[in-house]
């Protein structure tokens, strides 16, 4: 039998095993700066608190929030950074105001507008 090798987290410091899962996923991957670093492969099946990016494929839950497994997606409302890390698959600024906070959409939809920078409001 043909092992499976992957990096065993989205981290720049992971090394690459056996995946005792027996399967990986790619995932593109960035530096903490922002710039693309290039394609990997990552082990799945990844236990809460693996680091994951945005990749749900890795975490064993399927659920990649915060950039780390979890156990679960976020619900309606409650605070996200981006679109991934929310059960409906939206993640936007509450209402039109520069004090709004970022949450995760109850109607899973936002649409994008002006102010002070190109943002995406909830369609709640």
């Amino acid at each position: 039998m043909i092992g499976i090798c992957g990096y065993e987290s989205l981290s720049l410091a992971s090394s690459t095993v056996c995946c005792a899962s027996g399967a990986s996923t790619g995932a593109n991957v960035t530096s903490s700066f922002g710039r693309p670093i290039g394609y990997r492969y990552f082990c799945t099946d990844q236990p809460d608190g693996t680091l994951c990016g945005e990749t749900d494929a890795i975490c064993s839950s399927n659920s990649c929030v915060g950039q780390t497994c979890k156990s679960s997606k976020l619900g309606a409302n409650e605070g996200c950074a981006v679109d991934n890390d929310c059960v409906e698959g939206s993640c936007g600024y509450e209402s039109f105001s520069t004090s709004s906070s970022k949450v995760c959409c109850a109607s899973g939809a936002s649409t994008g507008g002006w102010l002070f920078g190109y943002r995406y409001f909830c369609n709640d």
